[in-house]
């Protein structure tokens, strides 16, 4: 990559989010992949289209930021090199093969852990809750499908059974040794 200049670069299909304190996030979701940048680099991302060259780029950067070719070659060198070695920018337009899923790339030989969702009920209902849990909340999996799919996995290897969410403990069938 030491002679960019009459490169075309290319770009994901990308989504960017809200700026927080000057840091720029963008996400490729068929990548998927993401990077964060500060207001300078998402400047720079703009100016790729898979058309611009490097050079028309770094004269884009140039002028919007009123800086010398030469400073600004140094910064978008970097960004440029950066995000290629992210997978964000490419020498060659983007084309990827639709995601099949995980089971296509990993083979499962054996189940560890086995996460059990309780419920959402809880005495309580505290404003500050993520999942707006109360009393009047989701009763969660019954008991008799966790204990059929507890039978279903446990010869699988070494299972670690883990409940979660709201109050896990209030549901006392789950503790049964049956």
């Amino acid at each position: 990559m030491d002679s960019l200049s009459n490169e075309i670069l290319h770009t994901p299909s990308y989504s960017k989010l809200n700026s927080y304190n000057g840091i720029e996030i963008f996400i490729d979701p068929e990548g998927p992949n993401w990077i964060s940048t500060d207001r300078k680099g998402a400047k720079i991302l703009s100016f790729i289209d898979g058309k611009k060259t490097f050079n028309e780029v770094v004269r884009l950067y140039s002028t919007e930021q009123n800086l010398p070719f030469a400073k600004a070659w140094v910064d978008v060198d970097a960004f440029i090199k950066d995000s290629v070695r992210e997978k964000f920018v490419s020498l060659t337009p983007f084309s990827r093969a639709p995601y099949k899923g995980r089971a296509d790339y990993i083979e499962l030989t054996s189940l560890s852990e086995l996460w059990i969702h309780t419920n959402n009920s809880c005495n309580l209902q505290c404003t500050h809750c993520l999942v707006e849990s109360g009393p009047s909340g989701d009763r969660g999996t019954r008991y008799q499908n966790a204990k059929r799919t507890h039978r279903r996995c446990k010869n699988t290897g070494r299972l670690q059974i883990l409940f979660y969410r709201r109050r896990a403990f209030y549901q006392k069938r789950y503790f049964r040794t049956d």
